[in-house]
């Protein structure tokens, strides 16, 4: 299998042991080239289910392309985005990511920190789709960090932030 797509929008019941479950079974799809993983509305995710998934993530190495929608879930922090950012590292293969934290109200610069410290290890990169939509514990440093992590990178083809929180670049 070289492409999956879940969506588990609005499935207000998962928590971080049914991701820890999806991620078990990913484990095993080593030839994976693309993956989908749609997580909206899933309010009781906690940092660990993310911590799940990204430690599985990180071996799948074959992986070209990643989209990961945890918007409104408002109990992820800076910690499970730390988690997702450290398994992206690994995926040297990558040329497009497309994160969607939209509305996970305690992420903060921290998060974003993190997530830019890794972008230029990703050496394949060509397009970076971010979306920290109403994020509002995001300020201007935190925008900066992700500015200046991207003026090194100058492989990349396409590049879409969304923040609208009053943050400037």
């Amino acid at each position: 299998m070289e492409s999956i797509n879940f969506n588990f929008a609005g499935c207000v019941e998962i928590t971080g042991q049914g991701v820890k479950s999806l991620s078990e079974y990913l484990q095993r799809l080593t030839s994976l080239r693309s993956i989908n993983l749609n997580f909206v509305w899933c309010w009781r995710i906690p940092d660990q289910g993310l911590k799940s998934l990204s430690e599985i993530l990180q071996g799948l190495t074959s992986l070209k392309s990643i989209r990961l929608n945890f918007a409104e879930c408002t109990k992820i922090t800076d910690q499970g985005l730390k988690s997702v950012s450290e398994s992206l590292q690994r995926l040297t293969s990558l040329q497009s990511i497309d994160l969607n934290f939209q509305q996970c109200l305690l992420i903060t610069d921290q998060g974003l920190k993190s997530l830019s410290e890794i972008l230029l290890r990703l050496t394949l990169l060509k397009s970076i789709d971010f979306n920290f939509h109403q994020c509002k514990k995001i300020t201007d440093q935190g925008m900066k960090s992700l500015r200046d992590s991207i003026q090194g990178l100058s492989f990349l083809q396409t590049v879409n932030f969304n923040f609208s929180s009053g943050a400037q670049i």
